[in-house]
């Protein structure tokens, strides 16, 4: 499907209700069948670790460099020194030609989206804008919706039906 923007997805719920578990299970899946990236959403207040390690690149950025970049090998590694917003994200992956692009975070943002509920206390991510399906933990959280809802241990079970959605419900 070469030629089409990329599809973008979210996935949204508060710490250690599963969005990492979910987005290396889907990049897994996905990444066999499109060219996928991800985008992670740093949403706490303290700076983002830095790899440790005394390479020449992150020597170079830690003595002030406002922008870094490695390539070679196969790939590449960039670091800027400046927070960039989700839509500068998409476009910058955009000349990566991906076909699928994947973002924990952001949940205010109107990209289509999985919510993950992990309690009751949870529910109030269902007045998210624009989610697509739901992964409870306790299937006897009661919920008022319209789209589908997949229990947290089954649904793997049901990663090419969940995947299909995606794409397909954006491509249309």
């Amino acid at each position: 499907m070469k030629g089409l923007p990329p599809v973008i997805f979210q996935v949204a719920g508060y710490k250690n209700s599963g969005k990492t578990t979910w987005l290396k299970a889907m990049i897994n899946y996905a990444s066999q069948l499109e060219r996928v990236v991800c985008i992670k959403h740093h949403g706490h207040k303290e700076p983002l670790a830095q790899d440790h390690g005394d390479t020449d690149s992150l020597q170079l950025y830690g003595s002030g460099a406002y922008a870094m970049s490695v390539t070679g090998a196969y790939e590449t590694q960039i670091m800027i020194d400046r927070e960039l917003s989700l839509p500068e994200l998409i476009h910058w992956y955009s000349y990566l030609n991906p076909d699928l692009i994947l973002i924990e975070g952001f949940k205010n943002e109107n990209y289509p989206k999985v919510v993950l509920i992990k309690s009751e206390e949870d529910k109030g991510l269902l007045k998210l804008a624009n989610i697509k399906f739901i992964i409870v933990w306790d299937p006897a959280i009661a919920l008022n919706v319209d789209v589908p809802v997949f229990d947290i241990n089954f649904w793997q079970d049901h990663m090419e039906t969940i995947y299909n959605y995606i794409i397909e419900e954006e491509r249309k």
